[in-house]
């Protein structure tokens, strides 16, 4: 929840909110460029829109910081309410963020001022969309590796040139 709402504008559509709760699994992974169907985020948007509705359409409602009339949604994109969302983000993101920040400064700074500057900067969420790309795109290439010793070369090349020529359909 508060991936997709750093991730998104501060006036956006549930559509638009349900799509980048999908996207967040497929953020990152090189299998989504050229070996599946071109609009499959917004398939399975579609698709899931009653569960994710139940889901998350009750948590939006009641956050304090966005206001949802209808199928608009409206969020507070003041440092606050960013700052607030940061330090929410799942233990995996903000220490990925904190080993990224650190590294690149030589510093040793805590979640939290990371958080707090983060959340002042324009572009604040591009690093965090950067960090989930990062852990999607580790995951996805895991599975590739694991699936190609376990299915054989052969099989695995016969299940990548379908994908391919599912994702060419999809053009």
């Amino acid at each position: 929840l508060q991936a997709a709402l750093l991730l998104l504008p501060d006036k956006f559509t549930l559509d638009q909110f349900y799509a980048e709760i999908v996207s967040l699994s497929y953020r990152g992974d090189f299998r989504l460029l050229f070996g599946e169907d071109r609009a499959k985020i917004r398939k399975i948007a579609e698709g899931s829109r009653a569960e994710l509705e139940q889901i998350y359409l009750p948590l939006l409602k009641t956050s304090n910081d966005v206001s949802v009339q209808y199928s608009n949604v409206e969020q507070d994109t003041r440092s606050a309410a960013m700052y607030d969302r940061i330090v929410q983000l799942p233990v995996n993101i903000l220490r990925n963020l904190q080993h990224q920040f650190n590294s690149r400064s030589g510093m040793q700074n805590d979640v939290e001022e990371i958080a707090g500057w983060l959340s002042q900067q324009v572009h604040g969420s591009k690093h965090i969309s950067d960090i989930i790309e990062d852990i999607v795109r580790r995951s996805a290439w895991q599975q590739t590796v694991k699936n190609a010793f376990s299915a054989g070369a052969t099989r695995s090349l016969a299940y990548s040139f379908a994908k391919l020529v599912k994702m060419l359909k999809s053009l």
